[in-house]
């Protein structure tokens, strides 16, 4: 730690990046005071529980968007990166750092290394917090040139608007914009779970810290949709906080019979489905359109409405249209407790298109 603290307190342009860790231990805290000290910008993804905490102003949150305009990441490459938490939900930040090769430090817990390339030239290993608390007392409280982490905050706030121009010139809803409809509908302290696929990456590439404190939680699983509406019911129960689940209909479907634990214990909570009829992270993939084999294949379109299943356990549905109408059901789902299924219908075959539009606005808006 006297070795890292030295070489962090010669070293201008680093990062702090945080993959997803799901404890309550105290990390926030000791990756801002660290961040403050260095100059560093912190580049938390959505499941670190460093984004939607309280500070958003010492967090980049919109980096995975950021980081596809070529000018600003080739201008950004950093000397030095502080790895925390498991593996990156984002590709784009991984194969940024993998090309970067800064030198790397990287903490960990239970002994689990998230060094996909190697890169890592110093290991500390043991309690993140404690690990970060330690190296922070070892530092001088002298100011920190902070044009480096300002040159990433205006960018963060840069992509942030041009985010809510995109959402704001839409007459329907897109999966982007139901991500961050619903992140923002939600309470300080309430708990949400993500599912893996497509929620989980609309969330980490789109939504932005805002000052809100919520936990967020994720379930990658054996083949990545398994159980998440058990998981989500557990994170409910366990905590006893406002919580709401957003997944796809396929990993809704996978786990629909783990409903019937809410019905019989009485455990709230609300499940955001985004419907759009299938896999639609696979249309993301260069086999997309190229075989009439990807559709029974990969789109696996199901063509089930959601209401019956809401009927079969007991739960309040709705089917908004428009964002107002998703906030408005997730906060009365939330606070008049119960089961509630909320189902967003969107265009299996739009889906790229819409994800590429919100990249080209941040592009022209970063210039």
């Amino acid at each position: 730690l006297d070795r890292v603290a030295e070489r962090l307190q010669s070293v201008r342009r680093g990062l702090i990046v945080c993959g997803p860790r799901a404890e309550s231990d105290g990390l926030s805290d000791a990756a801002l005071r660290l961040a403050r000290q260095t100059g560093y910008p912190i580049l938390a993804e959505s499941a670190s529980n460093l984004r939607l905490g309280p500070a958003p102003e010492a967090v980049v949150s919109l980096y995975d968007p950021i980081l596809r305009h070529a000018p600003f990441a080739d201008a950004h490459r950093p000397d030095l990166v502080i790895r925390l938490g498991g593996g990156l939900t984002s590709k784009v930040l991984q194969t940024w750092l993998d090309g970067c090769r800064p030198e790397t430090i990287l903490f960990n817990d239970d002994g689990l290394l998230f060094d996909p390339t190697h890169l890592a030239a110093t290991l500390i290993s043991g309690n993140t917090t404690g690990g970060l608390t330690d190296l922070s007392d070892r530092i001088a409280d002298d100011s920190p040139a902070m044009d480096w982490a300002d040159s990433w905050r205006v960018a963060d706030r840069t992509a942030r608007l041009a985010l809510a121009e995109t959402d704001a010139a839409e007459s329907h809803l897109t999966e982007p914009h139901i991500a961050r409809t619903v992140v923002a509908a939600l309470p300080d302290g309430a708990a949400l779970v993500v599912s893996s696929s497509m929620p989980i990456r609309d969330v980490d590439w789109f939504v932005p810290a805002d000052g809100v404190s919520r936990r967020v939680i994720v379930n990658r699983g054996v083949n990545g949709i398994d159980g998440l509406p058990s998981t989500a019911l557990g994170v409910a129960a366990a905590t006893g906080q406002p919580t709401l689940l957003l997944t796809g209909d396929l990993a809704l479907i996978h786990d629909m019979g783990g409903l019937l634990t809410a019905k019989r214990a009485a455990i709230p909570l609300v499940v955001v489905v985004v419907n759009n009829d299938g896999g639609g992270i696979f249309s993301y993939l260069p086999v997309a359109g190229t075989t009439d084999a990807f559709e029974p294949l990969f789109g696996t379109a199901h063509g089930l409405d959601f209401a019956h299943l809401a009927a079969l356990f007991g739960a309040r549905f709705t089917r908004p249209a428009t964002a107002a109408a998703l906030t408005d059901a997730v906060r009365l789902g939330l606070q008049s407790g119960g089961l509630h299924l909320v189902e967003v219908r969107t265009e299996r075959s739009t889906g790229p298109a819409d994800h590429q539009r919100r990249y080209a606005a941040v592009a022209r808006a970063l210039g």
